[in-house]
């Protein structure tokens, strides 16, 4: 029972290294589209020519976009730190149940942290909208963001 345990928290600590990899690549690849020129991502093509974001929306936009990245990267930073150290305890600890549950356990939190990041920005850039935008960014932001990783 223990064995098949720790099978399941290696794993779910080896997907979530996967996807904190496939996060790092989404954030720092170059986005390539029309507009590379101007920096714009396809949630911020989407923002502008679908939602109709007015200049003063889409500085905003730029805004949230440019605090976003900060706090990811500063995120995927300690993430990266702090994933040696983890290794290296493992190791340590000879690959203990124990020690594999921790590690996962905190693999897991800081997935979770940034997921909440990038939902909290997503808040922030709704906030943004009018009414009568609010309806199109409910339903086109997604569409966006898939763009987005089928590009790269």
């Amino acid at each position: 029972m223990k064995n098949n345990k720790t099978k399941i928290l290696v794993v779910l600590l080896a997907i979530m290294i996967i996807v904190n990899a496939v996060l790092l690549y989404f954030l720092y690849a170059e986005p390539e589209h029309k507009d590379k020129e101007k920096g714009r991502s396809p949630i911020g093509i989407m923002l502008q020519d679908e939602i109709k974001f007015s200049p003063e929306q889409m500085q905003a936009y730029d805004t949230i976009k440019a605090q976003h990245k900060r706090a990811a990267k500063a995120m995927f930073q300690e993430i990266k730190k702090e994933k040696e150290n983890s290794l290296k305890a493992l190791v340590a600890a000879n690959f203990s149940d124990s020690s594999i549950t921790a590690t996962a356990i905190n693999s897991s939190q800081k997935q979770a942290r940034i997921e909440e990041t990038m939902l909290t920005n997503l808040s922030k850039i709704r906030a943004i909208c009018t009414p009568a935008q609010l309806q199109q960014f409910d339903t086109s932001f997604y569409k966006a963001m898939s763009k987005r990783r089928s590009k790269e």
